[in-house]
């Protein structure tokens, strides 16, 4: 795996390295996205070791999705593809581990449930079965040769946002953290109108929205250290939690539903179970409803940063 050293930053005109710089908002930008690239590749190097282990891969996948977000800001910000390409492999890795992420989770809903109730115990197995199929696929897809191509990636943009820091303002970026922000807050609120007690999809789309917002926010309050900010990102990780209950729950029914039934103990028990979900699940959407205008003011304070009073975009190759 190749090394890559942690970016060093310094104003134009600066008298020498060892003179202390003022916090400005390209430097935390730049520490920000380094961390998140470091923290993704170890928790990417740490799945063999785990086994794929259930905490192994959602530790991965927040990774990578904060990740995503960085590059995403360097989008707004670089000339050249570099950010877009290596958006678009660690997308594709982070997509791989959906159908595992599921299986891990659905099981860990089935761990309460006594042994002795068969048709638990035999999608307990059936989830084992998938889970290890899943993992010996996962571990044969990963090569070397991907994770020196992401490194080479990763150092174009690494330089290219150090260039920009020398010469760019602070405005430069807060009006590309703007535009992000912006259309993931549309999103968001676009998800708001069409919600219902019926639309599990548009609820799941909601939910990937509001997950986006956190991660570009967090990058927000360590550029800006804005308490809006801030707030926000606690309010993002609460709907989150709640979103993502009720996407757990829509998961494991549909995947009882593929479940062949032998019986009638078996189906007696399954009318327990799915009665159970649904009841679970219909609480949760009821709680998300009487919260919509507590939702709607998410929405509004996700785009908490001032509009700059003359936007100039300059970018670097």
């Amino acid at each position: 795996m190749s090394a890559l050293r942690s970016p060093r930053v310094r104003r134009a005109g600066a008298s020498g390295p060892s003179e202390p710089q003022p916090p400005f908002a390209w430097t935390e930008l730049i520490r920000e996205t380094w961390h998140r690239w470091c923290a993704y590749r170890r928790r990417s190097a740490g799945l063999a070791a785990s086994r794929f282990s259930e905490p192994a891969v959602h530790d991965f996948r927040v990774s990578a999705q904060r990740l995503l977000a960085a590059l995403r800001v360097a989008e707004h910000l670089i000339e050249g593809s570099e950010p877009h390409a290596l958006r678009r492999h660690v997308r594709r890795r982070f997509r791989a581990f959906r159908r595992l992420r599921d299986v891990q989770v659905m099981h860990l809903a089935l761990a309460p449930i006594p042994p002795q109730r068969p048709l638990a115990s035999r999608l307990r197995r059936r989830l084992g079965l998938e889970a290890r199929k899943l993992c010996s696929g996962l571990k044969r897809d990963r090569r070397r040769r991907d994770d020196e191509r992401d490194a080479a990636l990763m150092r174009s943009v690494l330089r290219a946002l150090v260039a920009m820091a020398r010469t760019a303002s602070d405005a430069d970026l807060t009006g590309a953290m703007r535009s992000d922000l912006e259309t993931v807050r549309e999103r968001i609120a676009g998800h708001i109108r069409r919600m219902d007690a019926e639309d599990l999809g548009t609820l799941h789309q909601l939910r990937l929205a509001i997950k986006r917002a956190r991660y570009v926010l967090e990058i927000v309050a360590a550029t800006h250290g804005l308490e809006e900010a801030k707030a926000a990102c606690r309010a993002a990780q609460a709907w989150q939690d709640l979103l993502g209950t009720l996407r757990d729950l829509q998961v494991l029914a549909a995947e009882l539903e593929t479940l062949p039934v032998r019986g009638h103990r078996e189906r007696a028990h399954l009318r327990l179970f799915t009665a159970r979900l649904a009841r679970d699940q219909t609480e949760a959407i009821r709680t998300l409803l009487r919260q919509r205008p507590e939702l709607e003011r998410f929405c509004q304070a996700v785009q908490c940063l001032p509009r700059p009073a003359a936007r100039s975009r300059h970018r670097a190759s």
